[in-house]
């Protein structure tokens, strides 16, 4: 029954009966688009084996469908993707052979009870969430996802925000977008994510209308990024500022727009960690880093220019002719070491400028005692970072004491 009522407008006649589905085994887009909204609830769909699309953007379906066997389905794949209304009871359904729930209930307004779905044989949760602005959690905190390798934008553009924290997602390897621009801010803390490799966009704010900036701000400190080789934009537009200090990113090739805001809002990312020990010997794309961040501190940056500029031992090269979207403002103490990256490994550094270091000024004691000053001799100060750039003297415009 493959696309049998797709983009229809029909009814069914009370006195139709029930179809004997008993040979039916593939309900692909069985529905998709059509205006349908009857009674299924006796339908027998024990022998389908696929429901990829079956009621994707049939806007009026809501029917009850909480006693169907789905026992042998493997493929729901966006099932119920862009349903306006769906949003009946399939908690007890068996959907223990099921492999395949990519867009499942992307963009649908479904928010009910799932926990107790047996989701152990998924591989692919691909966009299952996406853009379910509805579905705030529903508890799945007890889901075994130990088999599932593509949880890439899951949660998309989401109000999910449910406890993941002991979710075993050791076998997946993308998660791109998986959080974007979404209102999870969850504990991840745990999470085994060593055989990742795309990480892009993971953490990011909205990019459609950059009205949005992600909310999260968990503790990543003891990830196992090792595999992981996508970092663009992971962190854009978003309230992260965790410590990453430790990360081991020896295999990524992309930073890009890793830590960047955004221009047009005047937003900056409030992202200001020390990642100075990271090992950038794979990157060839830095390409706006950070770009308008404006939060991360000189002296971190510092930190990282004299870090990367250094081959430390494991490190395999520092890499040649990388555009480096920097951070807003280096000191004297950076200065040498980005001098380093320009001009030895021919580095294009943009968005950035020195700012000077000022000596502290020092705690000046309680006034004792006192007596008129005849002569003092006038404080200097350097022009530049070096000792041989040009002094300026403090002076009094008549000459007169006090300076």
């Amino acid at each position: 029954m493959k696309k049998a009522f797709g983009h229809c407008y029909f009814t069914i006649a009370d006195d139709a009966g029930v179809p004997d589905l008993s040979g039916v085994t593939d309900m692909t887009n069985m529905f998709f688009g059509s205006t349908f909204n009857e009674d299924l609830s006796e339908w027998d769909v024990s022998k389908v084996t696929n429901m990829s699309q079956m009621f994707a953007s049939a806007k009026n379906f809501n029917g009850d469908i909480s006693k169907w066997n789905v026992s042998k389905v493997t493929n729901m794949s966006s099932m119920f993707a862009g349903t306006g209304n769906f949003n009946g009871d399939i908690s007890k359904w068996d959907v223990s052979k099921v492999t395949d729930m990519y867009g499942m209930f992307s963009a649908s307004y479904f928010n009910g009870d799932i926990s107790k779905w047996d989701v152990s044989s998924v591989t692919n949760m691909s966009g299952m969430f996406y853009d379910a602005k509805t579905f705030t959690g529903g508890a799945l905190s007890d889901w075994n996802v130990s088999k599932v390798t593509d949880m890439s934008r899951m949660f998309e553009a989401s109000y999910f925000n449910g406890d993941l924290s002991k979710w075993d997602v050791s076998s997946v390897t993308d998660m791109s977008s998986m959080f974007e621009a979404s209102y999870f801010n969850g504990d991840l803390s745990k999470w085994d994510v060593s055989s990742v490799t795309n990480m892009e966009n993971m953490f990011a704010g909205y990019q459609e209308d950059l009205s949005f900036i992600s909310v999260f701000n968990g503790d990543l400190s003891k990830w196992n990024v090792s595999s992981v080789t996508d970092m663009s934009h992971m962190f854009y537009f978003s309230s992260f500022n965790g410590d990453l200090s430790k990360w081991n990113v020896s295999s990524v090739t992309d930073m890009s727009s890793m830590f960047a805001g955004n221009s047009w809002f005047e937003i900056s990312t409030v992202f200001n960690g020390d990642l100075s020990k990271w090992d950038i010997s794979s990157v060839t794309d830095m390409e706006e880093m950070f770009f308008y961040n404006t939060s991360m501190s000189s002296e971190n940056y510092d930190k990282l220019l004299n870090g990367w500029s250094t081959l430390d031992a494991g490190e395999s090269q520092i890499p040649q002719d990388i555009t480096f979207g920097a951070p807003k403002h280096y000191s004297c103490a950076g200065k040498d070491a980005r001098e380093v990256l320009t001009g030895t490994y021919s580095w294009t550094i943009t968005g950035d400028e020195l700012v000077e270091l000022r000596a502290d000024v020092p705690t000046l004691t309680l006034l004792t005692s006192w007596k008129p000053i005849t002569s003092l001799t006038p404080p200097e100060a350097t022009i530049g970072c070096s000792s041989t750039g040009t002094k300026i003297t403090a002076t009094h415009p008549d000459g007169l004491l006090p300076i």
